[in-house]
């Protein structure tokens, strides 16, 4: 496995163009303030006009729960947000990269990311979350 270096995230890529992404492990703020949650919510989303057409490359923003995810949304747009649910093992799964969507991690999950302008936009838009939600939490 080829681990890749980035700031805030382990990332290893387990087979060609296949990434298992987590979070380092002395970053995770639910562990060290003692929270029975441990699980994140990562919201990839574009930029859109009027909901519809998509004005931005796929943006990433981390939240500490889904409660939280969904408050954010309402705040932002200023109505209740509907959002359907997929169960899916993204630990056996990859997601397809770029995509727009919700992911709830608890240890890591698997990303296809077959464009290297992907990667690099993607390892780089994480880091950015995490800046965001660290600033945020602390």
């Amino acid at each position: 496995m080829k681990k890749i270096q980035i700031k805030y995230w382990d990332v290893q890529e387990v087979v060609r163009d296949v990434f298992q992404v987590s979070l380092k492990e002395e970053l995770n703020f639910n562990k060290m303030l003692g929270l029975n949650n441990d699980k994140y919510v990562l919201f990839f989303y574009k930029l859109t006009v009027g909901g519809i057409v998509p004005i931005s490359p796929v943006k990433v923003k981390m939240y500490k729960s889904e409660t939280d995810l969904l408050e954010g949304l309402f705040h932002r747009n200023g109505h209740v947000v509907q959002l359907s649910e997929d169960i899916v093992d993204f630990k056996k799964h990859p997601i397809e990269y770029p995509f727009v969507g919700v992911i709830k991690v608890k240890d890591n999950f698997l990303l296809k990311v077959k464009q290297e302008r992907h990667k690099k936009n993607l390892f780089n838009h994480l880091d950015k979350a995490y800046e965001s939600f660290h600033k945020f939490v602390i």
